[in-house]
């Protein structure tokens, strides 16, 4: 019995050898992909207030990144600025990914003055969207909302993550030969990653779905 379990596990563990070895050297099929698309929150305020202390912050930021999307088989799609566009083979990678991300950045020892920055920067952002979810509540919803968002402080650059599973078109770049997503999932990522604030990931019910069926 102990040698057939174990004959079962290394046949599973060769498999998942195969299929990572194949999502590392192929990129995904447009036919159902998960897209990711990420951004750093306030990223243009932050320049403004500390532009020496992001330049190093954004390349630390995409140094995570990019180790990330090794560890979890993604495949680069598309970066400007501090947006990266990433796709995935499965959703269950792609959710692995966004929570690689989100952990490592809220560990990461980011400079004083740049924490100092975000702090203000995001302190600032977050008194806005209280205002505009408290208007017509009363004192105790205002003060739990107040309690919600004073106990949520997120460490250094705030990251927004959005995901979708489906269907997109894709091609060959003719020079860099490097695979191109657009329209279809890439689309709907992009506007579920509007959704979030920063240190907050957002999935669609279809990446949820296909999360549960894996």
């Amino acid at each position: 019995m102990f040698a057939f379990f174990g004959g079962a596990l290394l046949k599973s563990l060769f498999v998942q050898t195969i299929l990572n070895q194949y999502k590392r050297s192929h990129p995904p099929t447009d036919a159902e992909v998960t897209i990711v698309v990420t951004d750093v929150q306030a990223s243009t305020q932050l320049w403004q207030k500390a532009s020496v202390h992001m330049n190093r912050a954004l390349a630390i930021h995409d140094k995570i990144m990019r180790a990330a999307i090794h560890q979890t088989f993604g495949y680069e799609v598309l970066t400007e600025g501090d947006s990266f566009v990433i796709a995935f083979h499965s959703a269950g990678d792609a959710l692995k990914f966004a929570m690689l991300v989100q952990e490592r950045m809220q560990n990461y020892a980011w400079d004083s003055p740049l924490i100092r920055v975000c702090n203000e920067v995001y302190d600032a952002y977050d008194a806005e969207i209280f205002e505009q979810a408290t208007q017509g509540r009363n004192f105790k919803a205002k003060e739990l909302l107040l309690n919600a968002v004073s106990s949520r402080r997120i460490h250094g650059l705030r990251v927004r993550i959005g995901m979708h599973t489906g269907f997109c078109q894709s091609r060959t770049h003719p020079t860099t030969r490097r695979r191109e997503y657009y329209k279809g999932a890439v689309t709907i990522a992009s506007a579920v990653s509007d959704c979030a604030t920063g240190g907050q990931t957002v999935i669609s019910g279809e990446t949820m779905a296909a999360i549960l069926g894996e």
